[in-house]
């Protein structure tokens, strides 16, 4: 019997980490996984440990909980809500700080490091590529720790054999997706059978790229070793009509749809990308269609 490598994943509680953890699961690979919440998944090769990666200790403690791993896939970070204070201090620690400690022990270790960072950070809403040029600050305090936290791993990397790779997605939905969220709010409505209202909905557009998606992306990164960066994405944006239909269809649901023209709404920023070098390096492309992670998301199905 061949035994799979440990896989040390970071943020396990989050819509993403969930799927990441089942994804490598599936794959027979011993996963150890961190989060500040327990993800409650109970399955055999599988251990979690709770981290927060604000503590005083928590040096000493991913030291501990990660050794012997042979890749580190950090999605843990925080994501402040609507209505949060913003507190740029306790982000900065989680966000990039604790990236930057992890980033430096797995190069320590001679371990992969696969960093989960986002295409928001792109400069100008159009179709980048890796080379683009990305914003040098953002007033938006979490896409500002991302940047962050891409340079100072880009710089770990200059003058070593430091292996990291950073993925910047597009926008990830899946079983488990916040409430808050578009998708989570029609799905609740034509669930109820109730009116949707959409205002502009062709300034919606917006790329959608399933959890699962993003996992095998990660997962190709590690089986070949692949060090950069790399855009993952879908091919088609879709607008929030389009998104409506979708899960009225899906739900069976007799909601109506009122499409509103105001110009009350600037022009969504789509998190479009160039997924071509992700096309040609790792051989990686979208396999779920929006309709069928749409039900995924209806049916709670996460792989």
């Amino acid at each position: 019997m061949v035994l799979r490598p440990r896989i040390g994943i970071t943020g396990s509680s989050g819509m993403l980490g969930k799927h990441v953890v089942e994804f490598f699961l599936k794959k027979k690979y011993h996963v150890i996984a961190s989060s500040r919440s327990n993800p409650k998944i109970n399955k055999k090769n599988f251990l979690w440990k709770k981290l927060d990666l604000n503590e005083k200790n928590f040096t000493e403690k991913f030291k501990l909980y990660f050794k012997n791993i042979e890749c580190l896939i950090h999605i843990g970070a925080y994501v402040p809500k609507k209505n949060d204070k913003i507190d740029i201090k306790y982000i900065y620690n989680v966000n990039t700080k604790a990236t930057v400690q992890l980033a430096k022990w797995s190069k320590k270790n001679k371990i992969h490091f696969i960093f989960i960072s986002g295409s928001a950070i792109y400069k100008k809403d159009k179709k980048n590529i890796e080379s683009s040029k990305i914003l040098n600050f953002s007033k938006n305090v979490y896409l500002n720790s991302k940047i962050k936290s891409e340079k100072k791993i880009t710089k770990l990397s200059k003058k070593s054999n430091f292996k990291y790779t950073v993925l910047r997605p597009s926008s990830i939905y899946g079983a488990g997706i916040d409430k808050n969220k578009i998708i989570s709010k029609y799905l609740k409505l034509t669930k109820l059978n109730k009116r949707l209202i959409i205002f502009d909905y062709d300034k919606t557009l917006v790329n959608f790229v399933h959890a699962n998606d993003i996992a095998n992306a990660i997962y190709l990164c590690f089986i070949l070793k692949k060090k950069g960066t790399f855009n993952l994405g879908s091919k088609t944006c879709h607008n929030f009509y389009d998104l409506s239909r979708k899960l009225k269809k899906i739900t069976k649901s007799k909601s109506q749809i009122d499409l509103v023209k105001t110009n009350k709404f600037k022009q969504l920023k789509s998190l479009d990308v160039n997924i071509d070098k992700s096309i040609k390096h790792l051989n990686w492309f979208p396999k779920i269609k929006l309709e069928k992670g749409l039900k995924m998301i209806v049916d709670n199905k996460w792989i």
